[in-house]
């Protein structure tokens, strides 16, 4: 997806440093960073996205409509790996759109394109009925066999009273904005699309009409997952594209308007300065998330069962046994950790014994306990009676 961008970018700046920094750029971002080696589909989505960019920009180019399903085969991949992954290729559907209507009154195509013809919008419905397609096989199959555990809806800031949206703002302000982009990126980003509308004279009208649809849709993406950005700063992976989107555009405008400044030695040493800040940045918040203060919990008190499997194991606890593992208040990552079944807190609060005893007729054997403190809960003390180990942080019970 990056050789992708820095591909297109390459041809269209005429220039290998500018694509390069702008390429870079986009990996400055912590969460594309942090999340590229993780298991979210978020970025993978996204470098589909960008593939699939590069076929567009290819069928421009050479007007050849084999480009252009390669470009919608690449945005279905995308669609399916993250649905909201397709913001851009949203963007595009309506730039195109509008251009094919302006074709048709004016008679004559936009000099910056080709010629659109209406058999062009096959692709971008075939891409559209897919995706539906496949939502509402998910939909189905989640309410089916996972009760909800994966979101395949909304949830918007319409949901919320203004004290809950206060306190969402309040938290994207002090624990995510700086995890999207260090904050004169995301600055700079803001200047550039409003420059593009200013300075409207000294850009082409898809430049404009692109650039405001992947505003729009950004906006838009925010109202509807609004509840979600207090916690899951990985929903924003995609909208860093539009970003880069705003930037690009007024440095291909300074490119065409003002080619001495463009080649100046002068903005290179300043924007590379600028990458390097951002490079730090990022560098910064990924220790966070590994050695920082966004781990502490992790290594105090769920690092232990990284390593646990094999204790578990000499205790005579099989790799099928049902356990409970607290506390835990994600869906499964003690579990996954030490490769065991059983549950956590996610949907059974083990707050009181009659929790403990229904679990316990549905299978559960052992009890796992990370944090002691919770121990001396008078709930705790039938279930606790029965200690077989010790390993690390990590009390271990039988309970049957």
């Amino acid at each position: 997806g990056m050789g992708s961008l820095f591909k297109v970018l390459e041809d269209i700046f005429k220039d290998t440093y500018w694509a390069m920094m702008i390429s870079l750029l986009l990996f400055t971002s912590p969460i594309v960073v942090y999340y590229s080696s993780n298991f979210l589909m978020n970025v993978p989505a996204m470098g589909m996205i960008l593939i699939a960019w590069s076929f567009v920009y290819k069928f421009i180019k050479k007007e050849k409509r084999i480009f252009l399903y390669l470009a919608a085969l690449f945005f279905l991949l995308g669609g399916l790996h993250k649905i909201t992954s397709l913001l851009s290729f949203m963007a595009l559907f309506g730039t195109i759109f509008i251009e094919y209507i302006i074709q048709l009154i004016k008679k004559k195509p936009n000099k910056d394109l080709i010629r659109f013809r209406y058999t062009d919008f096959i692709p971008f419905i075939l891409v559209l009925s897919a995706q539906f397609i496949w939502y509402l096989y998910t939909t189905d199959y989640n309410s089916k066999y996972n009760s909800g555990m994966f979101l395949t809806g909304i949830l918007p800031i319409w949901n919320l009273d203004k004290e809950n949206i206060l306190s969402i703002l309040q938290d994207v302000r002090i624990l995510q904005w700086e995890n999207y982009f260090y904050p004169a990126t995301q600055l700079f980003a803001i200047i550039c699309f409003f420059a593009i509308y200013i300075f409207y004279k000294r850009f082409n009208r898809i430049s404009l009409v692109f650039s405001g649809f992947m505003v729009i849709g950004t906006i838009l993406f925010i109202l509807l997952w609004f509840q979600v950005l207090r916690h899951h700063d990985y929903y924003v992976i995609n909208l860093t594209l539009t970003i880069i989107v705003s930037i690009a555009i007024v440095l291909n405008m300074i490119r065409t308007n003002f080619p001495v400044l463009f080649n100046s030695y002068f903005l290179r040493t300043v924007f590379l300065i600028f990458i390097i800040l951002n490079i730090i940045h990022a560098k910064e918040f990924a220790n966070n998330r590994y050695i920082g203060w966004r781990n502490i919990h992790h290594i105090e008190y769920f690092q232990a069962f990284e390593d646990i499997e094999t204790y578990n194991r000499s205790l005579g606890i099989g790799r099928n046994d049902p356990v409970i593992s607290i506390p835990d208040a994600s869906i499964n990552i003690t579990l996954y950790l030490m490769n065991q079944r059983g549950w956590t807190n996610y949907n059974s609060k083990f707050q009181d014994e009659e929790s403990f005893r229904k679990y316990i007729q549905e299978g559960a054997k052992y009890l796992f306990v990370n944090d002691s403190t919770i121990c001396r809960e008078d709930f705790m003390k039938p279930f606790i009676s029965n200690k077989i180990g010790t390993y690390k942080n990590v009390d271990i019970f039988q309970l049957q």
